[in-house]
């Protein structure tokens, strides 16, 4: 779409929640508009505002182009929080740029090199951190990053220009004076719910029939609530159930969506829906991504796209709010090895190493001596290194990627930059985690969703709130012994306290089991010895010996032998979309 004088063109993916003001108050600049699209009044605010303002003003989830034609220059933006994905690449001289990478492999002549160090990425983390992709010729823009391309002087003279225009490093480091204040913990509850209140009333702003994913949990339960508050009619409600007792929430959702008095749609999935649903998921996905929940995700987006085609989801407020039960384990252990000298931390690691072999999540025992030693040794690995660096034991995968995918190498700087943000360890983890575990969350929930043509909003990530909330004291998250202090308290003035105060399960998938069961042979055929040697690039010795004991039952390994298979599946859909 071209701007009203023509300067400017843009093509644009996202939704922009305050149009309407912006509209207003272009219009009263001279702006005419012929139709009602947020993408009209994004094209025209750039024109009349410029970049800087403009982004400034936009409250939304975006990944948009803007070419300009009197200056020949091409300007790429990614939304805040990263919602929405955008991929750029300099390929034998041709610049590109998509929402997908298939866009790029569909070009006869794109590099698909793998990058190794996307890889490393990927087995630690299950996913792959922008600005890496798996691919060394294409990257990943970043959340809140904008990227300008200048008038070409020759075929690939020209080289982008990368700047942030909203960083959360710096809203961290920012806010640190204010998170030392004496507040009044009842105003910080009344102040989190109108804000919460507002995000979520923009976000329901829609042409078209809109629900909300519900788990039961914290999280999408308040965004419910809130959602009902401001709806005149009962808001409609999905959740997806296991039958598997330990990992099953729908049956807390159905509750909260009793009490709130939703119309509530609720599934349970079958070995048969797993079986089918993988190849849709696995296909739709540009690149590796591990995340197990991907699946129910995929048929949770699947079922709620049945009924409406917009949803909310509870996303973010984990990250905001202190909410795993990680950071509190983590915390524990770095103050208790603070107390130990360096030397003592090394000996006890290298003591406990020859107890229980080299540090690998996969290898994990059930034994509770042995599970207790394998603690001991990666938290003492780690800790012999940098106290600090006892919390990647709790996030990280793989430990030693090297291991196994020769070359890959293990993903470190964004661990040692978050050390920067913040003298709080606790603060620490929770920028780490924002910027990796949430940024996984939001990349699986984009292609689960996009997948089933369902557009899902995260009203806890409005950039507003995410700004208000890293500037509250850490006391106010964590009080009582409740972690999401706050936010527990504005959910509970509309459900009662009981339905959701509960242990934390997350929404997980029982991939343990279904490696044994209905996935043994799709898994098999991917990390056979046969396979593991004909794609070339994964080691089988470690991958067969994890595979082997998690059959017998020896070990719980789907956590990793998951990252493995769904790489090896990867590698064979790029090779047969090559062919």
């Amino acid at each position: 779409m071209s701007s009203a004088g023509g300067q400017f063109v843009i093509t644009y993916n996202g939704e922009l929640y305050n149009t309407d003001e912006i509209r207003t108050a272009l219009a009263r600049a001279g702006v005419t508009f012929r139709g009602s699209s947020d993408t009209e009044v994004l094209v025209n605010a750039i024109e009349t505002w410029g970049f800087t303002k403009t982004l400034r003003e936009i409250n939304g989830i975006f990944a948009f182009a803007v070419f300009d034609r009197k200056r020949r220059e091409l300007t790429l933006v990614r939304d805040r929080a990263g919602v929405k994905p955008l991929f750029w690449s300099f390929n034998r001289g041709t610049f590109l740029f998509a929402s997908e990478l298939k866009a790029f492999t569909a070009l006869s002549d794109f590099d698909r090199q793998i990058d190794l160090g996307a890889v490393g990425s990927y087995l630690q983390y299950n996913y792959i951190r922008a600005p890496m992709t798996i691919y060394a010729a294409a990257r990943a823009l970043e959340p809140g990053a904008m990227l300008t391309l200048p008038a070409a002087n020759g075929p690939g003279s020209s080289e982008p220009h990368i700047e942030r225009y909203w960083d959360l490093a710096s809203i961290v480091r920012d806010g640190a004076v204010e998170r030392r204040r004496d507040v009044d913990p009842r105003a910080v509850v009344d102040e989190l719910d109108s804000l919460i209140g507002d995000a979520v009333r923009r976000q329901l702003v829609s042409d078209v029939p809109i629900g909300a994913f519900l788990s039961g949990g914290v999280d999408s339960s308040t965004v419910v609530a809130l959602m009902q508050k401001a709806s005149a009619r009962p808001v409609r409600t999905f959740s997806i159930g296991f039958e598997v007792e330990a990992l099953n929430e729908a049956k807390y959702a159905k509750n909260v969506a009793a009490a709130l008095g939703t119309e509530h749609s609720e599934h349970y999935v079958s070995d048969t829906e797993v079986l089918d649903g993988i190849p849709l998921l696995t296909t739709r996905t540009d690149q590796p991504h591990a995340d197990a929940s991907a699946i129910p995700t995929f048929l949770l987006s699947r079922l709620t796209r049945g009924q409406v085609t917009v949803a909310l989801s509870g996303d973010g407020g984990d990250e905001l709010f202190y909410g795993y039960d990680r950071f509190e384990k983590a915390s524990r252990l770095h103050e208790q090895l603070q107390r130990v000298p360096t030397l003592a931390r090394k000996s006890g690691q290298k003591a406990l190493s020859l107890l229980t072999g080299p540090p690998s999540r996969s290898m994990e025992r059930s034994g509770s001596l042995h599970r207790m030693l394998w603690h001991g040794t990666n938290v003492l690995n780690y800790a012999a290194k940098d106290v600090r660096d006892s919390y990647l034991h709790f996030v990280t995968h793989w430990k030693a990627p090297q291991d196994i995918v020769p070359g890959a190498t293990a993903d470190v700087a964004l661990w040692e930059q978050s050390k920067t943000v913040s003298s709080d360890f606790k603060e620490v983890m929770m920028y780490f985690d924002t910027m990796t575990f949430l940024d996984g969350v939001l990349a699986k929930v984009d292609r689960a969703s996009m997948g089933n043509s369902l557009e899902v909003r995260v009203p806890l990530l409005d950039h507003r709130l995410i700004e208000w909330a890293w500037k509250l004291p850490l006391s106010v998250k964590h009080r009582d012994n409740s972690m999401k202090w706050c936010l527990r308290q504005v959910l509970y003035k509309y459900v009662p306290q009981t339905l959701v105060d509960r242990p934390k399960a997350g929404f997980a998938a029982p991939m343990g089991q279904w490696l044994r069961g209905p996935l043994r042979d799709w898994a098999e055929a991917r990390i056979s010895e046969r396979a593991l040697m004909d794609r070339g690039l994964v080691n089988p010795v470690p991958i067969r010996r994890a595979w082997e004991a998690h059959l017998a039952g020896r070990v719980d390994a789907s956590s990793t032998l998951w990252s493995v298979i769904l790489l090896q599946d990867w590698l064979q859909n790029a090779e047969l979309a090559a062919s």
